[in-house]
């Protein structure tokens, strides 16, 4: 089963030039830029932002988010008090099977919805606009989180960009492990001459 996972950087729009995956997980403002099955994120700003910008996810997602971000978007009535949620931080809880020693899939919100693509049985995961470079969405839009991509982190002293990368190595590898491709769509991928 193939999945896109659409991150919000200015590549995703590759995403209009590939075949329809069998399902499509949005994360962050990706969210925002085609219609998604599940749209992930990890803060609750995530939701402020994408709204406060005229902005909105595309077609009707289920929200993947940490269990207080989804009950505080209950709680202030942002999105309905029955509103389907599934809560990110069980997601291992309810699959211990998956090593997370290596595979650090809780660390940002593309990784959970990575992970999140490979307990749905995805034996394809296509990223789209995971650009590790500027601070930029898709639109041109930006807010003061984002900001702090360019900085070196405290503990290793890489920046967001480099972090990323290197996860996401680390990720094809135990992913491909367990017989599940994880490709970074970029414009120079072959996928797009699949279409």
């Amino acid at each position: 089963m193939r999945f896109a996972v659409l991150c919000p950087g200015s590549s995703v729009s590759l995403f209009g030039l590939v075949s329809r995956p069998d399902r499509v997980i949005g994360v962050n403002a990706g969210a925002c830029a085609f219609p998604c099955d599940w749209w992930v994120f990890l803060g609750g700003y995530t939701w402020d932002y994408c709204y406060e910008n005229g902005r909105q996810p595309q077609g009707s997602p289920v929200l993947v988010a940490p269990g207080g971000a989804l009950n505080k978007l209950r709680k202030t009535g942002r999105i309905p008090k029955d509103s389907p949620g599934l809560d990110s931080e069980r997601l291992h809880q309810d699959h211990p099977e998956w090593p997370t020693r290596d595979f650090n899939w809780k660390r940002w919100s593309w990784s959970v919805a990575v992970f999140f693509a490979a307990i749905q049985g995805a034996t394809e995961i296509q990223t789209f606009g995971m650009d590790w470079s500027g601070i930029e969405d898709f639109d041109g839009r930006t807010n003061k989180h984002q900001q702090r991509r360019l900085l070196p982190h405290r503990k290793d002293g890489k920046t967001r960009w480099a972090g990323e990368a290197e996860q996401f190595s680390i990720d094809q590898v135990v992913l491909g492990a367990r017989g599940v491709s994880l490709e970074r769509v970029t414009k120079d991928s072959t996928c797009l001459l699949r279409t």
